[in-house]
């Protein structure tokens, strides 16, 4: 089988908060595993990496009356499309990775069954972003929403099967788009770099958060953390530290740094060091969709994890045994003194933690995506 692989990002240099391309890459070594691929891909920010360069970004008047919702917009390119369409050609399947890459769809034989890995419900994250915004950023939020799901519909009817990252995001495509040919695969990691990570001891008073750190969804995070759930830990807990590590962080991130206690760690050559000096690694995403790797990661390397009902939605845990989620601000800080506090519990968790992870290996991605691809091959939807 050859097969087409479009990702909006190269995959070169794939780090541990690059969410996207570590869901890519799993992605890219489970086709190759089925047969002969070709990848085309978007440059990086710095124009490195890819086959393609990224077109310019729409100006705001452009984001704001265009019909095409700016997620798309920002992916649009004529050089683009033309590389689909001559590489399809000798193709027998198309894997688009992201809703961003299903664009190009249009430029396909009609005859190429096609893959949309859609690891996050986008319109719903749009419209989260929108309720916590006030007057016309909400309204333009709220807008972009609209126009990000008008073009989910589309693309969940011209894909022959759509991905879903975890159960519960499956559901929520079958729900809002009735029908719909939606399956699960859960994330798949290389874990055994984790699992064999040199032993390190943690910092007792060490808590940690890592994230990309110019992405809406992680700013919110940090942001709540730090403010709201951070000085309730330091009144009972002075010698807490937080550590916020990531790529690019916002201005509004970086100025956390200035805080007691805070520490803002940007664009660092290795986040697992990180980790493995945390006692408590904590995750506060309070809005977003999918399987968090983040919280993956941190499980394998053996260490707690505080998160949110959000943070830890599709995850195959056992809330309060492998994990702990509060979705509160004293909830959480206290969930988090309790851990600090108490180093047989962090023990506890830790071990469970490590053993959960295990569901996360490539082994069982590449298993999904070849029972995927087989049945595909048999019963093609636009055959």
């Amino acid at each position: 089988m050859n097969s087409l692989f479009l990702s909006p990002v190269p995959l070169n240099n794939c780090k541990i908060t690059d969410g996207v391309r570590i869901r890519a890459k799993g992605m890219l070594s489970a086709l190759e595993r089925a047969g002969q691929v070709s990848m085309l891909a978007f440059h990086d920010d710095s124009g490195a990496g890819g086959d393609v360069p990224l077109p310019t970004k729409p100006e705001k008047w452009e984001r704001l009356l265009s019909p095409t919702p700016s997620l798309i917009r920002c992916f649009r390119s004529d050089e683009f499309a033309k590389e689909v369409n001559e590489r399809s050609r000798a193709c027998d399947l198309c894997f688009c990775c992201g809703l961003q890459m299903m664009q190009y769809a249009s430029h396909l034989p009609n005859k190429i069954p096609v893959v949309l890995d859609n690891f996050n419900v986008e319109s719903d994250i749009l419209e989260r972003l929108a309720d916590r915004r006030t007057g016309a950023k909400r309204l333009y939020w709220r807008l972009q929403a609209s126009k990000l799901r008008r073009f989910e519909r589309w693309a969940i009817q011209r894909a022959d099967r759509i991905i879903a990252i975890s159960d519960a995001d499956r559901k929520r495509f079958t729900d809002l788009y009735p029908g719909c040919a939606a399956v699960t695969v859960p994330p798949g990691l290389e874990l055994d770099f984790y699992f064999n990570y040199p032993k390190t001891t943690p910092i007792p008073t060490r808590m940690v958060f890592v994230a990309a750190l110019n992405w809406h969804v992680n700013i919110d995070a940090a942001l709540w953390m730090s403010n709201e759930v951070f000085p309730k830990i330091l009144a009972e807990f002075p010698d807490a530290t937080l550590d916020l590590v990531g790529k690019s962080p916002a201005s509004s991130v970086m100025a956390l740094d200035e805080k007691p206690g805070i520490s803002v760690y940007p664009n660092v050559p290795d986040v697992l060091s990180y980790l493995a000096r945390a006692s408590v690694v904590v995750v506060p995403l309070r809005y977003g969709s999918g399987v968090q790797t983040k919280v993956i990661e941190a499980m394998a390397i053996g260490r707690p994890v505080v998160t949110t009902s959000v943070g830890a939605e599709g995850l195959k845990v056992t809330t309060g045994h492998e994990l702990l989620v509060a979705d509160d601000s004293d909830s959480f800080a206290r969930v988090c003194l309790d851990l600090l506090s108490n180093e047989g519990s962090r023990r506890t968790f830790s071990l469970s933690a490590r053993e959960a992870a295990r569901h996360y290996t490539r082994d069982r991605l590449f298993s999904d995506m070849q029972s995927l691809i087989t049945g595909i091959i048999r019963e093609p939807i636009h055959a």
